[in-house]
């Protein structure tokens, strides 16, 4: 593995990622029928102060499930012409991180009421310029990022440096001690992360492409990541159906959910864009849908959130999506009939009603 240094100002701004064995977690815990109930997450300590909620676009509610949607500005606003200017989100500890598809990873504080301002103290004024253009990023709760490519190299940024860390699309284990690659119809490989060094294995899923080596249900996986202990991982199965299985740490099927039978039914998924978890049990990114379907903890079908009936006038292509303790931040490239793609930034708030 080479190690690509950055000048000393670059160096010192990347050691607030930093961390180690004994450096503190930061960042939220690990981590789309009829209405089910879900579980809520632990509630707060009685003094605990309460974060101010972000600016209210919408609530529903999905059976018992409470859902209020927040506006999560970005300052400076984002947009880009002839693009989508998110194509993947990933908090750590306090930071937002942005990726666009181009080599410029940018960083969010996040403030209170679920504001997001371009960190300064981040590299060069919140942005890093990275060698290859960046389609993924993911984060383990330590803060350290994974930056990943797709067709090429991927980026582990850890203790003030950027590591070449495997190719394809990298998921980073919230532990930070491994995680998986990804592209297309590939095998999966388990990446193990040791000192500054990556080993690659194969995993549960194997020769996708290949109706007679295949290993595992999925012919194309479009997404992975991590919540209760589940790796989660959305694809396409053979019979054409879209869904999300959740595997144990030794690589056995655990839970399926997504509607197989590829109907109009809501709880059909349309695609994998991102899979995460939130308080009910598990959120699914669907931007074929412009939708965040929700699902409980045991693969229940909850409910869907129509993003293009909350934010009218444009397509949102909602692709990424991240977990804050329990919330859900919804990445979304707001495409118009005309004019610039606009960044934005959605937060999914669940509570259960009485």
């Amino acid at each position: 593995m080479s190690t690509l240094r950055f000048a000393a100002a670059l160096v010192s701004t990347l050691g607030l990622l930093a961390c180690g064995p004994g450096s503190p977690a930061t960042s939220p815990s690990a981590p789309s029928g009829s209405p089910s109930s879900a579980s809520a997450p632990s509630a707060a300590a009685p003094d605990a102060p309460r974060e101010p909620p972000g600016a209210k676009l919408a609530e529903l509610d999905l059976g018992s499930t409470h859902v209020v949607v927040e506006d999560c500005p970005l300052e400076p606003a984002l947009s880009a012409d002839g693009r989508d200017p998110i194509h993947s989100i990933a908090l750590a500890g306090e930071r937002l991180f942005v990726a666009d598809g181009t080599k410029e990873l940018r960083a969010y504080a996040v403030k209170p009421g679920c504001k997001l301002v371009l960190d300064d103290s981040f590299a060069d004024h919140g942005e890093l310029h990275m060698e290859r253009e960046i389609a993924l990023v993911t984060a383990d709760a330590q803060g350290n990022v994974m930056a990943s490519n797709g067709v090429f190299d991927s980026y582990l940024l850890r203790g003030g440096k950027s590591a070449v860390c495997g190719r394809n699309y990298v998921a980073l284990h919230p532990s930070g001690a491994w995680g998986l690659t990804s592209f297309a119809n590939s095998t999966v490989n388990k990446l193990t992360l040791t000192g500054d060094k990556c080993a690659l294995e194969p995993w549960a899923l194997r020769d996708l492409g290949d109706d007679a080596k295949r290993v595992g249900p999925f012919t194309n996986v479009s997404a992975i990541g991590f919540a209760r202990d589940l790796t989660l991982v959305g694809g396409v199965l053979a019979s054409g159906a879209h869904v999300v299985v959740g595997y144990d740490a030794a690589g056995n099927e655990k839970l399926r959910f997504g509607n197989e039978a590829q109907g109009a039914s809501p709880d059909v998924i349309g695609w994998v864009h991102a899979v995460a978890g939130c308080a009910p049990g598990f959120c699914v990114a669907d931007a074929n849908y412009r939708a965040i379907s929700v699902w409980s903890k045991e693969g229940k079908f909850v409910g869907r959130v129509l993003l293009e009936e909350i934010l009218e006038g444009s397509l949102p292509w909602n692709q990424t999506a991240t977990e804050q303790n329990g919330k859900l931040l919804v990445g979304i490239s707001q495409r118009p009939k005309a004019g610039p793609v606009v960044a934005r930034v959605v937060r999914l708030v669940f509570s259960e009603r009485s």
